[in-house]
């Protein structure tokens, strides 16, 4: 029902209750390095400031994340202990730029495919919790490599 919650004022959570809570969506899937601070295996620590955390973490272009896997993350949780208030994050509702396209978008969106560093993926595909049409892409590098058209 719903795509994006905000949990506001919550102070530092510990290690134990972020995965608690990510555990709840699903099994918890760990990619990426971990940063010495990190107070756990499965938490990907992400700063500005290299002592902190892993830096220049999806800056690199729109993405949704896990492109480089098979199967990209059905769900994302995401802890922030602050935020810089000139950060540019933004989500962008997918499956309504897919429900805005007329017939003919659609049917040439249908034969292309995203192209990353490791893996390629359709560009729409059904979301693997809602079944509905989204988007599959990474635009930065290293993951972009370019898309391909299936004749």
């Amino acid at each position: 029902e719903h795509r994006i919650l905000l949990f506001r004022g919550q102070g530092k959570l510990s290690a134990e209750i972020q995965i608690k809570i990510s555990e709840h969506f699903g099994t918890v899937q760990s990619t990426f390095y971990k940063h010495p601070k990190s107070p756990h295996k499965d938490i990907f620590r992400v700063s500005n400031d290299e002592n902190e955390g892993c830096t220049r973490v999806g800056r690199s272009g729109w993405h949704i994340d896990g492109t480089f896997l098979q199967r990209p993350f059905a769900v994302q949780t995401m802890h922030f202990w602050s935020a810089n208030a000139s950060g540019s994050t933004l989500f962008c509702p997918l499956n309504e730029i897919v429900e805005t396209l007329d017939s003919k978008e659609r049917q040439e969106w249908d034969r292309l495919f995203f192209v990353g560093d490791s893996s390629v993926h359709p560009l729409m595909y059904p979301h693997p919790k809602t079944g509905k049409q989204t988007l599959c892409f990474h635009l930065g590098g290293p993951f972009f490599r370019g898309f391909a058209r299936h004749s």
